[in-house]
């Protein structure tokens, strides 16, 4: 199951229980906006909670489950970092799916899954998974055009095809640079690749690498001197989160790929083989670890700024701050 199908069928006639995962970040997130987004806005408060299984006791778990909809007919309990789930919660969750609230719908989210552990081999028997895997740039393409034509404009495929390119392929910051064309042409309804051109190759992506460098430098003064003049301008501080979420994700690439010639690493990162060395040496202020993280952290920034449950400018100035601070 995808996506698309997965909202679908929670917008019609949801199952018990789902299970997303995979290796992409940003479609890991976009199933947790799916799941959120299935309950309406003015019913969240009530209908919806939200976990993170590396903090979560059975107890409020079976809590959340067994309680009833208030205002609706459907809760949503969603549960992210299910790959860090322990043994205690799979085995909770297996016990539950025995004999289901028929009023809510389980949301599990993660990065990864072994199937070979019960839970997912018996959601997967069930045909309960929903692909997380990192997409390749055909159906990057095909996305975005979607993306643009719920927003009401024409992307044709050449177009869609070359903002692919020059976003290196990459998923999320291909959403996030379909978001800013049409924002950039305003009432002309097609896009071109003139526009593409025009606009990505502004100095915005070398904006986004100042500020990564400046956090891993743990220079917060000189990363929100970079920030603050950008999120003060309408609709700034949500491209600001896509541009800094493309240069962690370049980043994690560039460390996943430390034998490769530069030459073959530029094609991986779609980036001027001229300025591979920059990228390998700014990866080099990070751990992996440290930046799966921060990936994390900025997922979860966009979604509570789109739940109402944080302010944008506040989340991210709180980003930097944490990013920017030395690791022990």
């Amino acid at each position: 199951m995808n996506i698309r199908e997965l909202r679908g069928e929670l917008a019609a006639n949801p199952r018990p229980c789902y299970l997303a995962v995979g290796s992409d970040i940003y479609m890991c997130e976009l199933a947790r906006r799916a799941f959120i987004e299935a309950i309406p806005e003015a019913y969240r408060l009530f209908n919806l909670s939200a976990h993170s299984a590396i903090d979560l006791d059975a107890a409020t778990l079976w809590r959340d489950l067994d309680a009833l909809p208030v205002g609706g007919e459907m809760r949503v309990c969603l549960i992210s970092n299910w790959h860090k789930a322990d043994k205690e919660l799979e085995e909770s969750i297996g016990t539950y799916l025995d004999k289901p609230n028929p009023s809510t719908v389980l949301g599990l989210v993660g990065e990864s899954a072994d199937m070979r552990r019960k839970l997912p081999s018996r959601l997967k028997a069930g045909g309960t998974l929903v692909d997380c895997s990192t997409p390749d740039r055909k159906q990057v393409a095909a996305y975005i055009v979607r993306t643009a034509e719920e927003r009401g404009y024409v992307m044709p495929p050449s177009v869609a095809v070359l903002v692919v390119e020059l976003c290196g392929g990459d998923l999320g910051g291909s959403v996030q640079a379909t978001l800013a064309l049409t924002d950039y042409v305003g009432e002309r309804k097609c896009l071109t690749e003139d526009d593409a051109r025009s606009l990505l190759g502004k100095v915005e992506s070398r904006t986004a690498f100042d500020l990564v460098e400046a956090m891993g430098r743990h220079q917060a003064g000189v990363a929100l001197t970079i920030a603050k003049p950008l999120w003060e301008k309408a609709g700034e501080a949500e491209k600001l989160v896509g541009l800094v979420e493309r240069q962690l994700r370049l980043l994690l690439l560039a460390k996943a790929n430390p034998d490769v010639s530069p030459s073959v690493l530029a094609g991986i990162l779609g980036v001027n083989p001229y300025f591979v060395k920059d990228y390998v040496r700014q990866a080099g202020n990070f751990a992996s670890v440290r930046l799966q993280q921060l990936l994390r952290e900025l997922a979860e920034l966009d979604v509570a700024s789109k739940t109402g449950r944080a302010e944008i400018r506040t989340g991210l100035e709180m980003f930097i701050l944490n990013a920017s601070h030395a690791q022990a």
